[in-house]
């Protein structure tokens, strides 16, 4: 389950880096599509491509307030599923400092935050 969603992007997608980027930056609070393509340094026309794969595949949706047209630029973009926000927000953004600690080390610094 550690490696789950990656290995989904790697099997589904050319490209994985990429939407795992999307995918990050969604989780962490950019939820409209120039800021996604701010953070992902990337132009906002292949931006949208990415995302509407990520649509298709039911992995992020766009909400749009229920008083605006479904093509509003009102809308964002959120992920899901509960799994996929809480690995991109913690675990993937997270991966070079856990993998440095060691699981022993990073399982007691995560102890020593919940108590």
């Amino acid at each position: 389950m550690n490696d789950e969603p990656q290995t989904l992007l790697r099997i589904e997608l050319r490209e994985p880096s990429v939407y795992n980027s999307i995918l990050e930056a969604i989780s962490n609070g950019c939820n409209k599509i120039r800021e996604i393509a701010d953070r992902i340094h990337e132009e906002k026309s292949k931006c949208s491509k990415y995302m509407l794969t990520l649509q298709t595949l039911r992995l992020i949706e766009k909400c749009v307030p229920c008083t605006e047209p479904e093509t509003s630029k009102k809308g964002i973009y959120e992920i899901t599923d509960n799994y996929y926000k809480f690995w991109y927000r913690f675990l993937f953004t997270n991966q070079n400092y856990y993998s440095m600690l060691g699981l022993e080390l990073s399982c007691e610094e995560t102890s020593v935050y919940s108590i």
